[in-house]
């Protein structure tokens, strides 16, 4: 039977990986590489055995192994003749690969990750409603224009269209789709906050603590909605409207001359 453990405290490398990203982004993809290793050899052992069966905590080792790969491909895809756009499309669709390969891995259906039910609360239009401004101060806060596109629409286009696709997405099946149910089923209600810890602690290596505070915000807002509705489309859209706002059109108004 697999230590009820073993899942905590790869997520805890991942998350102290993250935390030294700023003063040696080789050690977090050292620590990274070897999460994801480790965690897949771990799980492979352990469905060997009929107790495996049933194993939540055996379960979480894919989904942590995910949480690995996505700062793993961040640090490594990124090549300096190609335009920044595009590392975020070279580490986000490896990634969905992934994604998708750990879904089917784990027999998680549309249904589990929560892609089949509408949400019609309250709750969740408020939390995409504020995503809009919540993006237009984290433009304010850290400015960031990938392909310096602005005052191109067709290139502000494919920046956003790439970041929901290639980040957004990707983000959200990891963090509220697959690592927060199957915590679910662990800990209980702990879940949201444990997979926003993670999914803010990706953000460390922005150098500011009020992005990691407000994307951490967001990250709350969206797995209690998560949690409360059993749906991901709620923190999809709202996810979406933060970060297209925060890339796209956030520079676009601040470059606009009044």
């Amino acid at each position: 039977m697999l230590s009820s453990r073993t899942w905590s405290i790869f997520l805890i490398a991942v998350l102290v990986g993250e935390f030294l990203i700023n003063v040696s982004p080789a050690a977090t993809a050292i620590i990274d590489a070897l999460v994801v290793v480790a965690a897949l050899t771990q799980f492979g052992w352990a469905q060997r055995s009929p107790l495996a069966i049933g194993d939540t905590a055996g379960r979480l080792l894919p989904a942590v192994a995910l949480v690995a790969l996505m700062r793993l491909l961040s640090l490594t895809m990124p090549v300096p003749s190609l335009p920044p756009v595009m590392w975020i499309v070279l580490a986000g669709g490896p990634l969905l690969v992934a994604v998708a390969a750990t879904a089917r891995l784990l027999v998680l259906n549309a249904r589990d990750l929560g892609l089949t039910r509408r949400p019609r609360s309250v709750f969740t239009v408020s939390v995409i409603v504020l995503s809009a401004p919540a993006g237009l101060l984290l433009s304010a806060i850290a400015p960031y224009n990938p392909i310096e596109s602005v005052g191109s629409p067709f290139f502000s286009g494919l920046v956003a269209a790439a970041v929901v696709c290639c980040a957004v997405i990707p983000e959200e099946l990891v963090f509220r789709g697959i690592l927060q149910p199957l915590l679910t089923a662990r800990v209980g209600r702990l879940a949201v906050i444990v997979a926003t810890l993670a999914f803010a602690a990706t953000y460390v290596g922005s150098g500011s603590v009020v992005v990691v505070a407000l994307l951490g915000f967001a990250g709350l807002a969206y797995g209690v909605d998560a949690a409360r509705t059993g749906s991901l489309w709620g923190p999809l859209l709202g996810h979406s409207i933060l970060s297209v706002t925060a890339t796209v059109i956030g520079p676009a108004l601040a470059h606009t001359p009044l």
